[in-house]
This record gives structure tokens, C-alpha cells and sequence, in this order.
């Protein structure tokens, strides 16, 4: 109901501040199994399983890290788990059977859509439990859990407290509200490659509290009920999106159809990566963080990490100039409460 023509869509960011290499070297993989369903996934050269993908019979999934209060143990990895969905679902009573039957290891979110039977539901994991939300007209999905069953949670607790996951979350219902009606696969996309925060203020690019933090090593839409699935180009989600439809590709055609250019200033993606994953990182470490987060705010202008980072830096070298990029780090809206506190104990 919430989309413009009746058909199912699941949207997803998978956000990794990983190595270049997960985005870079993305693949889009299609398996004709002998026993088994055929499918489309969307992932990284080497990975085991799958974290995104739809499958001939109408069944999108895509999984979302979590956390909680139990301790991870010997079992299956969830991609091998969303691999067997893909594989052998016809159903979302398959899905949640096979969910059921196979012991994971972590704690994660698993968004389930079947197209076919008009349903979707979110399953919320841990190593020994299993709550189940179904989807009423649409659903965001971030990186806690929701359901009663972890209402005393510390885990849960701390990570909304403390993450940006809540912030994310109330972003996109804001966003789901405001298409109600009109969502597609075009606006799958930009609803992915939203950067405002909640309420639509105006955030920094790159900020963790936004839809698209620019850390996405790679974003797809999938229309379940069509089989057909979009995706990014590195970098980012600014590179281009790509378009495949599953009956194309499992009739011989493998060539994907450009739907969306490279933005003009992809290059900035690469910019920021480096200050975030590199620069800081080092600086972090002791290594050069004048030299560092000089380089890094330079990539990152304006960006509550970069200003703090060089602040610090400063501290003993130039103090008056610290307080003045540590104060600019405050009005920039740091993504994280405990940015917050140690900014202000400094200032103190």
C-alpha cells in the first residue's frame, strides 16, 4: 500500500567502514542451484552466503546487524542462513522455519519480504531467540531491536543511547511517511541517499546520523514482486546505480542497464573514506596527528569527527585555536553523545 503500484520493494544500505576493496569490488552473483530455487545476491568478492538478494520465487532478503545482551556461540553465520532462504524460501513461513531451525551465532535484523503472498515481516535474532514483526504497509529498519521480548535489553539500551541508530530510524519513517503512496524504485533510491537529519535539518556530509553517511559499500532497491534489483557503483552510493532484472539475467543477458549517473563529485566519497579510515585512524594511534587531522579536516570540512580530531591535536600546541574547532565541532552536531561529553569536558 505504501508504493506507487502495489508491488513490493525492500531498500537497504549496507554500511561497512571497511576496506576500499567490499565496495570496489562489489559483485552481483546469480546461482542456478541444482536442488534449489534460482536467486540473485549482492555482496563482495569471497563472502561466503549472502546479505541482500531476491530469489525467483518473490523472496527479498537483506540483514542488518544487532546487538544484545547474549554472548555470540558456535553456530551457522547468518549469510549461510540467508543463502538457504534465498535457496529453498518459497514463503515467508519458509523463511521463518528455516530462521528457526538454524542457530546463528550473532545478533541480527533479517528482513523478510514475499512478494507473492502480498506479506513481509522483520525477524529480530539472537543466538537462542527469534521475535518476529510483521510489516504494515512499510517499515525502517536501523540496528537495534524493537520487540517487547528485549525490553530489558541493556545492550539494546546502551546502543540506542548511545549510537545513531534511533536517529536513523526516525529519519526514515519520516521519509516513509512523507512517499507514503509514491515509492518506487526511483524513490527507493533516493530515500536510500537521503543525508538530512531528523526533521530535515541540515547535516554535514557524511554525518553517521544521516540515511547515507556516505559509508555504504553498496546500496540496492529490489523490486520482489518483478524480480528486478538496483544497485550502486562504487563509490559509495554515488558512483551510478545499475539496473538487473533476475528473468534477464538468468536468460543469458548480463549486462546491466544504467539507470542513474556518477555524480560530479564522487571523488569526494574517496576523500572521505581516506580521513575516516586512514587519517584519523593514525591520528588515533600517534601517529602524526597534527599532520593527520590536518589532512583529514581538509577532507572532511566541517565534519564533527574531523573538527574534534584536530582540536585535540591542537591542545597543547595552539590552545585558544582548539577551543575554536572544538566549539565548531559542537555546533556541527557530533553523532555520538560521548563526542559531546568529552567536547565539553575539554571546554570546561
Amino acid at each position: 500500500g505504501a508504493t506507487a503500484d502495489g508491488h513490493w520493494l525492500l531498500a537497504r544500505n549496507f554500511d561497512s567502514e571497511v576496506g576500499v576493496t567490499f565496495d570496489r569490488d562489489k559483485v552481483v552473483r546469480v546461482h542456478r542451484p541444482d536442488d534449489g530455487i534460482p536467486f540473485l545476491s549482492v555482496a563482495f568478492a569471497g563472502l561466503a552466503g549472502a546479505v541482500s538478494g531476491v530469489n525467483e520465487a518473490g523472496i527479498a532478503v537483506a540483514i542488518n546487524a544487532s546487538a544484545s545482551d547474549e554472548p555470540p556461540r558456535l553456530g551457522t553465520p547468518m549469510t549461510l542462513i540467508v543463502r538457504e532462504i534465498l535457496e529453498h524460501a518459497t514463503s515467508l513461513e519458509d523463511a521463518e522455519r528455516i530462521l528457526r531451525e538454524r542457530n546463528g551465532f550473532l545478533s541480527e535484523n533479517v528482513l523478510v519480504v514475499d512478494a507473492d503472498h502480498d506479506r513481509a515481516a522483520l525477524f529480530e535474532i539472537t543466538p537462542t531467540r527469534l521475535a518476529r514483526i510483521d510489516v504494515q504497509g512499510s517499515l525502517a529498519v536501523s540496528n537495534h531491536f524493537r520487540s517487547p521480548m528485549f525490553d530489558d535489553d541493556a545492550t539494546t539500551a546502551y546502543r540506542k543511547a548511545h549510537g545513531t541508530t534511533v536517529q536513523r530510524l526516525e529519519r526514515m519513517e519520516e521519509l516513509l511517511v512523507e512517499h507514503d503512496g509514491t515509492l518506487d524504485l526511483t524513490t527507493g533510491v533516493d530515500l536510500l541517499k537521503d543525508r538530512k537529519g531528523v526533521g530535515g535539518v541540515d547535516l554535514v556530509r557524511g554525518h553517521r546520523q544521516a540515511v547515507d553517511a556516505d559509508i555504504a559499500t553498496h546500496g540496492v532497491v529490489i523490486d520482489a514482486t518483478t524480480r528486478t534489483v538496483r544497485i550502486s557503483r562504487y563509490p559509495n552510493l554515488v558512483g551510478g546505480w545499475v539496473e538487473l532484472k533476475l528473468e534477464d539475467v538468468l536468460a543469458g543477458d548480463l549486462e546491466a542497464t544504467l539507470v542513474r549517473p556518477a555524480e560530479p563529485d564522487a571523488s569526494v566519497a574517496l576523500g572521505m573514506r581516506r580521513a575516516r579510515q586512514v587519517l584519523l585512524k593514525q591520528a588515533r594511534w600517534g601517529q602524526d596527528p597534527l599532520g593527520n587531522t590536518e589532512e583529514a579536516l581538509r577532507l572532511l570540512p566541517g565534519h564533527p569527527e574531523a573538527l574534534e580530531a584536530r582540536g585535540e591535536a591542537l591542545w597543547d600546541v595552539d590552545r585558544e585555536g582548539a577551543k575554536v574547532l572544538l566549539q565548531q565541532a559542537l555546533d556541527a552536531r557530533p553523532e555520538y553523545p560521548h563526542q559531546v561529553e568529552a567536547i565539553e569536558e575539554l571546554l570546561k
